[in-house]
This record gives C-alpha cells, sequence and structure tokens, in this order.
C-alpha cells in the first residue's frame, strides 16, 4: 500500500470535513453588531447576551425570541434589517420613540407577529407595503402621531386584524377601500384627527366591528347609508364634529348598539324616528346641541336606556311625554340647558332614576307634583344649584325618596291661596244668570285647577251650568280663570228660594277654595186662597 496517497487521502476527507464544519458554523452565526444600536441592545438584553457577543447571536437564538420592547428609547431612525431573523416574533413596541419614517422592508419576515405598536412617535407617512406579510397580526397602534394619510392599500392583507388603533393623528382623508378586507376588525378608534367627510361605503364588510370612535374630526355631513352592515357594533362615539343635521336612518340596522356618542355636534334638529330599534341601547349623550326643541317621541322604544345626557342645549322646555317608558333610566343631565319650567309628568315613568342634574338652568319653581312617582326607593338626587329657586313644594320637601341639592332645599313655599267668586249672588229664577271664576292672590308658574260641585243637585230642574265638567283652570303665570255661567230656569210653581252651595277641590300647588253660595229667587206671586160659597144662606 502506497502510505502516502493514503495520509494524502485522509488530509483531503479531514479538511473537507473541517470546511463544512466551518459553514455550518457561519450559517448559524448571523451577528447583529450592524443593526440599530436600541434594537441590537434589546435584542442582547432579551437573549441575555453582553454586548461585546453581538457578532456570535445565532439565527436559532434569534428564533426564541417572542416579544421585543423597544419603548421610551428616543430612537429617531430605523433600518432594514433590524428585526431579520426574529421570524417567531408575537410582539414588538415600539411606542415614545421619534420615529418619522420607516423602512419599506422594515417588517419582512415578521409573519407571526400578533401585535404592533408605534404609539407616541413623530411618523408623518407610511411605505404603501410595511404590513403586507403581518397577516397573523391582531393589533395595530399607529395613535400620537404626524400622519396625514393613509395609501389606500396600507391593510390590505391584514385578514386577522382586530383593533386599528389610529387617534391623534393630522389624517384629513381615508380613502374609500381603506378598510375593506378587515373583517374581523373589531375596534376601530380615529378620533382626534381632521377628516372632512365619509364616503358612505368606507365601513362596508366590517360587519364584526364592535366598537367605533370617530370623535374630534371635522365631518360635517353624514349619509344615511354610512353605518349599514355595522350590525355588531356596540359602541360608537361621534362627538365633537360639526355635524348639523343628521338622517333619520342614519343608525338603521344598529340593533346591537349599547353606547351612543353624539355630543358637541350643532345639530339643529332631530328626526322622530332617528332612535327606532336601538332597543338594546345603555347610554346616550347628546348634549351641547343647537336644537330648541325635541320630538315628543323621540326616546320611544329605549327601554333598557341607563343613562342620559341631553345638557347644554337651547332647550327652553320639554314635552310632557318626552320620558315615558324610560323605567331603566338611572342618570339624566338636563343642566346648562335654558329650561324655564318643567311639566308636572315629565318624570312620572322614571322609576328607576337615581341622579337628576337640572343645575344652570332658568328654573324659578317646581311643580309640587313633579316626583310623585317616587314612594319608594331607589332614593333620588336632584342638584339643582345656579337656578333662582327661592322655595320648594312641601311635597317634594317631605318625600324621604328626594333628596335636592340647593341652598334652599329645605325652604317650602306658602301656596297661593285660590277663592271662588260669584258676579252674583242672587238670581232672578226667570234666566237670570251668575259668572263663576276662580282667582289667585298671587301669580303661579303652574296651571291651578278647580273640580266643583254644587249641592243640592238639580241641574234639570232649577239651573244650567255652560261647561263640562265642571271645572275652573287658572293658566301658569295668571291670577283668574275664565268663568263659567250658570242659569236659572224659570217654572210656574210658587215655591220658596232655594240657596246652593259651591265647592271646590284644587291642585296641590295652592290651597283652597272656601265654599261659596248663591240663591235663586222664585219670581211667582204668593197665591191668594179664595174661599167661595155656593149659597150664601141656606
Amino acid at each position: 500500500m502506497n502510505h502516502a496517497k493514503v495520509n494524502t487521502c485522509a488530509f483531503l476527507v479531514g479538511a473537507v470535513l473541517l470546511l463544512l464544519l466551518c459553514y455550518d458554523a457561519r450559517a448559524q452565526s448571523t451577528g447583529i453588531c450592524d443593526r440599530t444600536a436600541k434594537i441590537e441592545a434589546a435584542i442582547l438584553a432579551v437573549l441575555r447576551l453582553s454586548p461585546s457577543e453581538c457578532n456570535g447571536v445565532t439565527s436559532s437564538q434569534l428564533e426564541t425570541i417572542r416579544t421585543l420592547d423597544v419603548k421610551n428609547k428616543r430612537i429617531t431612525k430605523l433600518k432594514e434589517g433590524d428585526f431579520g431573523g426574529l421570524t417567531n416574533l408575537e410582539r414588538l413596541n415600539l411606542s415614545g420613540n421619534s420615529l418619522v419614517r420607516l423602512p419599506e422592508n422594515l417588517l419582512e419576515g415578521l409573519t407571526n407577529l400578533v401585535f404592533l405598536t408605534f404609539h407616541d412617535n413623530s411618523l408623518t407617512e407610511l411605505p404603501e407595503d410595511l404590513f403586507d406579510e403581518l397577516t397573523n397580526l391582531e393589533t395595530l397602534s399607529l395613535s400620537n402621531n404626524s400622519l396625514t394619510e393613509f395609501p389606500e392599500d396600507l391593510f390590505d392583507g391584514l385578514t386577522n386584524l382586530k383593533e386599528l388603533i389610529a387617534y391623534h393623528n393630522s389624517l384629513d382623508n381615508l380613502p374609500k377601500d381603506l378598510f375593506h378586507g378587515l373583517g374581523k376588525l373589531e375596534t376601530l378608534l380615529l378620533w382626534d384627527n381632521d377628516v372632512t367627510s365619509l364616503d358612505k361605503d368606507l365601513f362596508d364588510g366590517l360587519s364584526n366591528l364592535k366598537r367605533l370612535e370617530f370623535c374630534r374630526n371635522s365631518v360635517t355631513k353624514l349619509d344615511e347609508k354610512l353605518f349599514d352592515g355595522l350590525i355588531n357594533l356596540r359602541i360608537l362615539l361621534f362627538c365633537s364634529n360639526p355635524v348639523t343635521s343628521l338622517p333619520e336612518e342614519l343608525f338603521n340596522g344598529l340593533g346591537n348598539l349599547e353606547v351612543l356618542n353624539f355630543y358637541s355636534n350643532p345639530v339643529t334638529s332631530f328626526p322622530e324616528d332617528l332612535f327606532d330599534g336601538l332597543s338594546k341601547l345603555r347610554k346616550l349623550d347628546f348634549y351641547d346641541h343647537s336644537s330648541s326643541s325635541l320630538p315628543e317621541d323621540l326616546f320611544d322604544g329605549l327601554t333598557n336606556l341607563e343613562e342620559m345626557g341631553l345638557n347644554g342645549n337651547s332647550l327652553t322646555t320639554l314635552p310632557e311625554n318626552l320620558f315615558d317608558g324610560l323605567t331603566s333610566l338611572k342618570s339624566l343631565g338636563l343642566n346648562g340647558s335654558n329650561l324655564a319650567s318643567l311639566h308636572e309628568n315629565l318624570f312620572k315613568d322614571l322609576t328607576s332614576l337615581r341622579y337628576l342634574f337640572l343645575y344652570r338652568n332658568r328654573l324659578t319653581s317646581l311643580p309640587g307634583k313633579l316626583f310623585n312617582n317616587k314612594a319608594g326607593p331607589p332614593e333620588l338626587g336632584v342638584w339643582l344649584h345656579g337656578n333662582n329657586i327661592e322655595c320648594f313644594p312641601s311635597r317634594i320637601i317631605r318625600n324621604r325618596f328626594v333628596k335636592l341639592h340647593h341652598k334652599n332645599a329645605t325652604q317650602a313655599c306658602i301656596l297661593p291661596v285660590v277663592t271662588l267668586d260669584l258676579s252674583n249672588t242672587i238670581i232672578p229664577e226667570d234666566g237670570g244668570q251668575t259668572k263663576l271664576t276662580a282667582t289667585l292672590d298671587t301669580l303661579s308658574s303652574e296651571k291651578t285647577t278647580v273640580t266643583l260641585g254644587i249641592s243640592p243637585s238639580s241641574t234639570t230642574e232649577d239651573y244650567t251650568v255652560d261647561t263640562n265638567p265642571l271645572t275652573l283652570t287658572i293658566p301658569a303665570g295668571k291670577t283668574t280663570s275664565p268663568a263659567i255661567t250658570i242659569t236659572a230656569k224659570d217654572n210656574d210653581i210658587d215655591e220658596p228660594d232655594k240657596t246652593f252651595t259651591i265647592t271646590g277641590t284644587s291642585t296641590d300647588n295652592v290651597t283652597g277654595p272656601g265654599a261659596i253660595k248663591f240663591t235663586i229667587e222664585d219670581d211667582e206671586e204668593t197665591p191668594t186662597l179664595t174661599l167661595v160659597l155656593s149659597e150664601t144662606s141656606i
């Protein structure tokens, strides 16, 4: 055997094996020393390696990383490849930095990413293909940046996205198809931007959306079909936009809506059927609007409503039946309005009410029967400061289930006195008349009704009255009622003069009246009895 040849072959085999081992080691060792310094430091921290070991990091080590938190590191710039090899990364937090732009391929290979946030940076634009490979992403936050627009295809491929958070930017336009394909989206937060208009098809396909927030934008008009298809929407916040009118069918189809917030929109009128079908609504805020009146049936059907805010508006009065049927309502805000009076039956159905805010209105009194429905718990707190009310009806003060919050809360009113007056207390039987009126000694802010009775009752025989039912009504702000006319009925019977007593029962905003009397004078002459003899002598 040629030992030289054998040795040569052995040497060659060994050399090849050594080269293969070196190649494999190089393949496993990627090194991260050339990455952005703060990103490199974050990766090394997760792997528990020192800065001097950055060149020895292997692809296998990178694949073990699931979460990378690089928030508040004052990073101003990132480069392509910063996240290379992190193929199993699920959560990436880049919030609280000073990023202005991002490389187009920054997120390449992060197919397992579930959570991504760029919250609180200085981003002004985003590459159109930035998120293309993030097919498993569920949460994306772009809030608190300086973004002015979204490319139309920016979110294409994010088929598993559930939360899209982009509030507090400078977005002024949203492309019509921006959200198409986001069928699993549940939360969309776009408040505090500069959007001026919304295409009627913008939210098409978002049938799983549960929360939509669009407050503090610049939208002036809403299409009646804008929210069509949002059948699972639970929360809709559209406050602080310059919307002046609302289409009657705007909320049609939102049968699962529980919270509706539309405050601080200068809406001038409300369609009567605006809230029809919102039977699951629990909270409604429509304060700071510009309407001077509300339709009587506006809230019909909102049987599950628990909180309502109607404060800060131009309303001077409210329809008597406005809150009928709202038996679940617990909190009602009517403060900061121009209400000058309240109908005594306004709150009659609000048996669950616990908080009533009426402060800073123009009220000078409350109807005595306003809280008659509160005959048991829970206690109702009523806030009334900022109204010029000097006293309260004793009925309200005595109600132990009503607690008034006002400087004069214990000051009972001295009630006006109502009296009955007749123009004539004696009238002739032959069609004589007297006028009956009710008079208050002082003005009342409430209507006063006096239900009358006349005894003995004999209208078919002795007199007639020109009204039925037998009542006198003094309008609020007046002191005298319209008159009732009593007319005597003539007959051919000589009889004694007849005296009748008029009594009255009044509403509880006044005291009195006392009874009064009138007399019908008989007008037949007293018959003369003459005795006649058939024979004067017998």
